[in-house]
């Protein structure tokens, strides 16, 4: 048996940089938010898509954290609120980043043997993905060529595709971050996020794929994507009273991270004990 605990208070805590982000941060280049500005302007200028779609994705978010007594940011948010957001990275502004905030979360594995014997419904973990790249992909940002490999990875060591995930928990550091899930984890194709997002409906709680169902990074709070599996293994149990999302047996976890020195992608599948019952 395996326990993981994590928590963090970003109030006085420090970062040391190294490599080229030291050089990135004079300049204003730094963090995520950075890199995926210039991802969506690059988006926008191949597919057309504007910043709509990620507005329907925070607004969308939010509505999942005010039915989360544990989220950070619970107020009411539309998208005129989202569009009277202040500018924070062209063409990025202030809600489609996520706030750093103080929380902590804990995780704990066992084999099958012992997760059977265990109170609760036991939750599996069918396949992890994991790929990396020491170097920005300069042309296609939005494409993440690591995720894709991810993707790939889960879902051939799993033996599912795409459209067996019923609930989706990308790492939305960014709002941009959980488009490049839904096409780089083939939800949609390149592009065809305009019509998947849609009015925010279908990654809604009763949407064909539920996304954040506890707000995410944007609205429940920042504890680098372990608040995600929680939430994960919760709706897998039926634990998750308004939120909760009918029938959910498979899940994925997306994370994305790095900035212009290193990209870095994981991914795990997780599913009910009973889900191809």
């Amino acid at each position: 048996m395996l326990a993981f605990v994590y928590g963090r208070n970003p109030a006085g805590s420090m970062v040391e940089l190294s490599g080229a982000q030291e050089y990135d941060l004079v300049h204003g280049f730094f963090n995520a938010a950075a890199v995926h500005g210039l991802s969506w302007v690059e988006h926008m200028h191949r597919y057309g898509t504007t910043t709509e779609e990620l507005g329907r994705i925070a607004v969308q978010a939010r509505r999942h954290a005010a039915l989360n007594p544990d989220a950070a940011l619970r107020e009411p948010l539309n998208m005129e609120d989202y569009r009277a957001s202040a500018p924070l990275i062209w063409p990025l502004c202030e809600l489609d980043v996520c706030r750093m905030s103080g929380s902590a979360a804990a995780i704990i594995m066992a084999s099958s043997d012992i997760a059977k014997d265990c109170a609760k419904l036991p939750v599996d973990f069918l396949s992890v993905g994991r790929e990396a790249t020491h170097a920005f992909e300069r042309g296609v940002p939005m494409s993440f060529s690591p995720e894709r490999r991810a993707a790939r990875q889960l879902y051939e060591a799993a033996g599912i595709s795409p459209q067996d995930v019923d609930v989706l928990f990308p790492y939305d550091a960014t709002t941009v971050a959980a488009v490049a899930a839904l096409e780089n984890y083939g939800f949609c194709k390149p592009g065809e996020c305009q019509d998947f997002v849609g009015d925010g409906s279908r990654i809604g709680l009763n949407g064909e794929l539920p996304m954040n169902t506890h707000g995410g990074h944007l609205s429940g709070g920042y504890l680098i994507g372990l608040t995600h599996h929680v939430e994960l293994v919760r709706q897998l149990r039926g634990e998750c009273g308004q939120r909760q999302v009918p029938n959910a047996r498979v899940g994925l976890y997306a994370s994305g991270g790095g900035i212009r020195a290193q990209f870095f992608h994981a991914a795990t599948l997780l599913a009910r004990g009973d889900w191809n019952a």
